[in-house]
Formats: structure tokens, C-alpha cells, sequence
């Protein structure tokens, strides 16, 4: 009787030992809840200003017994005003440098940016579009052609141009209605 008594004790006073351990945890000052983790959230991309990277391409062609050389340098440029698409995003416009020489002696050299297209843009082509692309297209009958482009940013909304440039050193502009481009 009495081991079995004594295991009822031992029971007993286990049984209470633990109901007064978890009275005493139970008992604790709450602390503050933890803060839920937080993802990691990207910069905001509305006060950045985007801009097409800069490039140099040179190359030559040779026109009857002339050899021309050709020189296109894009930059953004920075003192251009900005312009916002309709999503809000922010880019600088480009400035184009073309540069030829003839047999070696520099004949043209003219900087370009949308401005100079202005007169053949809708109103928000002037707005909302940014001088994009500027390339050699063929030599001709002694004229130059080059092709050039402005687009809204990153889209295929485009208003082709052609650059024609005679071996005077004088230029012309004239849309190129050989692409379906513009949606007026």
C-alpha cells in the first residue's frame, strides 16, 4: 500500500508541478507580436529616367570613283526635354551626330534630333515620341539615304524618314511612305 501510495504522491505532485509551470508561462508579460516579414519591394520606377545606350558605327561606300565615309554617334541627351509615355515612364530623347567625308575630306556634319522632323510629326509624335533609329539605307545617283525613325519608346509606333544627302553637302527630309508606320 504504501509504494502505491507514495506513486500517487509522486503523481500528484507532478501533475501540480506542471500546472504551476504552465500557470507561470501563461503568467509572462506578452511582448509586442513579431512584425510580419516584408517582401523586398523594387525601386520605383517612375523617377527614373530611361535612355537607349549610346553607340558609335562608322563604315565606307564607295560611289563611282568616290569613297565616302560615314560616321553616326547616338546619345542621350540630357538637355532635351523628357518625355513620359502613357504608362508614366520617363526617357531622354536622343541626339544623332552624322558625319561624312568624301575621298577623305570631311564635306557634312549636322546634329539631329527630333526637332528637325517636327514638321512632318502629328501632334503627339512631337510629344510623346523620341528620335530612335538612324541608319545608312543606299548610295544613288551621287545622294546618300538614310534611314531614320522616330518611335515611341519601346513600341512599333513609328514615323519614318528618309535623309537624303547630296555631294554638295546640302540635305533634305521627307517622310518614308514606303513603311506602314504611323498610326495618325
Amino acid at each position: 500500500k504504501s509504494s502505491i501510495s507514495s506513486m500517487k504522491t509522486d503523481a500528484l505532485s507532478l501533475v501540480i508541478l506542471f500546472v504551476a509551470a504552465s500557470f507561470l508561462f501563461s503568467c509572462k508579460p506578452k511582448q509586442a507580436p513579431e512584425e510580419p516579414m516584408q517582401a523586398l519591394q523594387e525601386t520605383p520606377t517612375k523617377n527614373v529616367i530611361r535612355s537607349i545606350p549610346s553607340y558609335e558605327f562608322s563604315d565606307t561606300v564607295k560611289v563611282g570613283s568616290h569613297t565616302y565615309r560615314y560616321s553616326i554617334q547616338r546619345e542621350a541627351d540630357k538637355d532635351l526635354p523628357i518625355v513620359t509615355d502613357d504608362m508614366g515612364d520617363r526617357y531622354y530623347d536622343n541626339v544623332y551626330q552624322l558625319s561624312i567625308s568624301r575621298d577623305g575630306t570631311s564635306y557634312f556634319s549636322q546634329r539631329f534630333t527630333k526637332s528637325n522632323f517636327s514638321d512632318h510629326l502629328n501632334r503627339d509624335f512631337r510629344k510623346y515620341a523620341i528620335l530612335d533609329g538612324f541608319r545608312f539605307n543606299r548610295a544613288e545617283d551621287g545622294l546618300l539615304y538614310f534611314s531614320v525613325c522616330v518611335s515611341y519608346p519601346e513600341s512599333d509606333m513609328i514615323a519614318p524618314f528618309i535623309l537624303t544627302v547630296a555631294s554638295d553637302g546640302s540635305s533634305s527630309i521627307q517622310k518614308d511612305d514606303s513603311l506602314d508606320g504611323e498610326d495618325e
